[in-house]
């Protein structure tokens, strides 16, 4: 796998990227990396470590689109900016997946313009992988799309189901819509009206609302507008962190509680592992012709390193050819279906 980088998209850009790429080679998260933006400042960088020269890559460009930059405004203007050229790459088959921890509307816009949408497909979602009891589960979208209609979220629950299946290998992913009860009639009218078009589509394993609780629990697909979802991930985020400073706080407090700790440190240390965001690095923009995987603008090294390896898993993982697959054939018998894809819908029956 050959991963493009966009050496300037995070807050602590090119360092954090360029240390970032450096570590996810060491540690063989894939073959090759190109780094894109001011070739002498990502070379000045690189000149700290000692690397194999021929696994990394520097293609220059000038522009770089900030936080503060308009999302597609800024695509359009700053046509030689680090992201846009990064997605270049991609597009002329150069790369088989981009990572940037730049403003997540620029990547987005920009993704769109530069690869298109999957035909079917009416509007892509940002999809990120969120830690359970046995496994991850894809949880979508959270931040793309605000507003939604109950058809975007029926194809939502599609596009996260084949991720689920092609990535995590699930058979037939369970698919909950998170909402404030369980209920069928609970929720927005959005909501109520999404629920009687995921229980009528025979594509998806629908199990009916689930409460934000309940997300750990037996479900593999979480589906949920944008904004729903956005919340609902900062919010976790945030509660973990708050758990973990309380711990340490209580810990210090009292020679027992820092005795004991000793015995649960295994325990505690699994916990912040599966709780950092690192460990994914980023969230991958579905229902687009290429991959693209967006991380935190504050991401660490060792975050950019966990993006680089989640950019290289999904590559390997065929989902955007399967997902184009899906919605383009929609189970027909054309011979241009992939087998898996034909297989995939014959558990659908």
């Amino acid at each position: 796998m050959k991963i493009a980088v966009d050496a300037f998209g995070g807050d602590f850009a090119p360092a954090c990227e360029v240390a970032g790429s450096v570590r996810a080679l060491e540690r063989g998260f894939c073959g090759k990396i190109v780094l894109v933006g001011r070739q002498e400042e990502i070379e000045s960088e690189l000149s700290k470590y000692t690397y194999d020269k021929s696994k990394i890559e520097v293609v220059d460009a000038r522009e770089v689109i900030t936080m503060e930059d308009k999302g597609a405004r800024a695509v359009r203007k700053k046509k030689d900016s680090s992201l846009v050229r990064a997605l270049e790459l991609y597009k002329l088959k150069k790369v088989d997946a981009v990572f940037s921890a730049g403003n997540t509307g620029a990547v987005m816009a920009a993704s769109l313009l530069t690869y298109g949408r999957i035909k079917g497909i009416s509007r892509p979602a940002i999809a990120t992988l969120f830690p359970g009891i046995d496994r991850a589960k894809v949880v979508l979208d959270v931040g793309a799309n605000a507003d939604c209609k109950p058809d975007v979220l029926v194809q939502f629950a599609q596009m996260g189901s084949l991720y689920s299946h092609f990535y995590f290998d699930i058979d037939r992913p369970k698919v909950g819509l998170l909402n404030i009860g369980e209920e069928d009639t609970k929720g927005s009218q959005l909501y109520v009206k999404a629920h009687d078009g995921l229980a009528k589509e025979r594509s998806v394993n629908f199990i009916g609302n689930i409460e934000p609780s309940a997300v750990y629990g037996d479900v593999d697909v979480v589906v949920c507008d944008g904004f729903t979802g956005n919340i609902f991930l900062k919010s976790v985020e945030g509660a973990s962190k708050f758990i973990l400073k309380k711990l340490k706080s209580g810990i210090k407090k009292s020679l027992w509680a820092k005795l004991g700790s000793l015995f649960m440190k295994s325990v505690f240390s699994l916990f912040k592992k599966e709780m950092d965001p690192s460990v994914y690095g980023g969230a991958l923009l579905l229902g687009l012709k290429g991959i693209t995987v967006v991380g935190h603008g504050s991401s660490s090294e060792d975050a950019i390193a966990g993006g680089i390896s989640f950019a290289s898993q999904t590559a390997k993982s065929g989902i955007v050819r399967y997902c184009r697959d899906f919605f383009e054939y929609r189970g027909s018998k054309n011979d241009k279906i992939s087998s898996k894809i034909k297989r995939y819908w014959s558990l659908c029956s």
